[in-house]
């Protein structure tokens, strides 16, 4: 029997355990991945009782709304959509600085879901 020496085997396990921490390019699931993202740095001001900027971001339904003026997510346009701006820098920049901020890891979850086309949980785009 032949050992595998302990340097390559460490090596192996370095390896597999850093593919496996990669961002993914799978398509973000609404329930899954995106919603808990919103819910944690937006819906606490973003929310169906005070609606601050006319927006809720609490419910699926609400993100198809936006302001009632203006769509917060616009599918596959990452530019030109509210939500991926004022995450990433626009004005104003939110959440607001004082306030827990997503991380980068969180802002790819949402760019990437904008991007395969904002698709909720029946599969309805916003």
């Amino acid at each position: 029997m032949r050992s595998v020496p302990l340097v390559t085997g460490l090596a192996s396990l370095a390896i597999g355990s850093t593919a496996s921490a990669e961002p993914t390019s799978e398509v973000p699931d609404y329930l899954q991945d995106v919603a808990p993202i919103l819910t944690k740095y937006c819906a606490g001001c973003h929310n169906d009782g005070d609606r601050e900027g006319g927006l809720s971001l609490e419910s699926f339904a609400a993100v198809q709304q936006g302001t009632g003026s203006e769509p917060v997510v616009l599918p596959g346009d990452v530019s030109g959509s509210r939500l991926i701006r004022v995450l990433t820098g626009g004005d104003p920049a939110m959440p607001p600085e004082d306030e827990p901020q997503p991380s980068e890891d969180d802002i790819a979850v949402l760019t990437r879901w904008v991007e395969s086309g904002a698709k909720g949980p029946d599969g309805a785009e916003p």
